[in-house]
């Protein structure tokens, strides 16, 4: 979507796949990739050396985050992965209550990023765990689909298991 709204299609683009994130970061900010898709702390890291943003997922209206469970988890761990998402939504509610400075250097070591991110680091607005909305659904199967990823053509409710986030 950003690409698009970029004016730019897959053929302008060779993709490479870097996992890790801070090594994304490095080769963009050494002229090996021309860009990156980064979160925010390195985005903002990547700006304040001279990178510019084309777009990011929330101006979009997008949320790219997923939690995922295997079968046979959802059919063995309902328990634990009910008490997960009461951990994750407690998490989302101190992170929005709480100062930054009560968590960030936590952020900064755990996440990887560099110091010098501290001051200049905006966080969202956090949202507790719900399941996609099945536009967005439809769409990624959609995208999926037309880029020969997925052969099936999956249904809403063949994915998303919504007793858990309720």
């Amino acid at each position: 979507m950003i690409l698009k709204k970029a004016g730019l299609t897959d053929k302008d683009i060779n993709k490479v796949s870097i996992p890790q994130m801070p090594t994304r970061l490095e080769m963009l900010q050494n002229g090996k990739v021309d860009a990156a898709t980064l979160p925010n702390a390195l985005a903002t890291v990547a700006m304040m050396n001279g990178s510019k943003m084309l777009d990011n997922s929330h101006n979009l209206g997008i949320n790219p985050g997923v939690l995922l469970f295997t079968s046979s988890a959802i059919d063995s761990k309902k328990s634990e992965i009910k008490a997960f998402y009461i951990a994750y939504n407690k998490a989302v509610d101190f992170l929005n209550k709480e100062p930054k400075s009560a968590y960030i250097d936590k952020v900064i070591e755990d996440g990887g990023f560099p110091k010098q991110i501290e001051d200049t680091l905006k966080l969202p607005v956090y949202q507790k765990a719900t399941p996609p909305d099945k536009k967005d659904f439809d769409d990624v199967i959609k995208w999926l689909t037309d880029k020969g990823l997925i052969k099936h053509n999956y249904s809403y409710n063949d994915l998303v298991i919504s007793e858990f986030v309720k």
